[in-house]
C-alpha cells in the first residue's frame, strides 16, 4: 500500500541494520506517526524486539504482544534503563502535540 510504501522511504526502513538479536527503541510512539511506524514494524520485522518509551507504561497492552513499553519521564530525568538493552537503531519520534492552541505557554514549553 501507499502508507506502507511510504514509511519505508521516510524511514530508511530498507537500509536499516537490525538483526533478530536487536531491538528498536521508539519514542512517540503514542503519536499519529508512531502508533503507524510500530504496527508496520511489528508487520515487516516480525523477529526484531520494538522497545517503545512512553510517559504511561501502566497503558502497555496498547499495542499488543512483541512491543515493550518502558517508562519514560523527560521533564525529570527517568528512562527505564532496561529500554536500552540490545538496541540497535532509535527512532525519536516525541514532541509537543501540534493539536493545541499556540499559546505563549505552549510555546515557552517546547522551547
Amino acid at each position: 500500500s501507499f502508507l506502507n510504501q511510504s514509511m519505508h522511504q521516510l524511514f530508511f526502513l530498507d537500509s536499516l541494520d537490525v538483526t533478530s538479536s536487536s531491538s528498536i527503541l521508539i519514542t512517540g510512539a503514542t503519536g499519529l506517526v508512531g502508533r503507524k511506524l510500530v504496527e508496520h514494524l511489528g508487520h515487516t520485522l516480525p523477529g526484531v524486539a520494538l522497545h517503545v518509551l512512553t510517559r504511561a507504561p501502566e497503558q502497555a497492552s496498547r499495542f499488543g504482544t512483541g512491543v515493550k513499553e518502558f517508562g519514560w519521564s523527560p521533564g525529570n530525568g527517568h528512562l527505564d534503563e532496561a529500554a536500552l538493552e540490545d538496541v540497535g537503531c532509535v527512532v525519536h519520534l516525541a514532541g509537543a502535540p501540534v493539536a493545541q492552541r499556540w499559546t505563549s505557554n505552549a510555546k515557552a514549553a517546547i522551547r
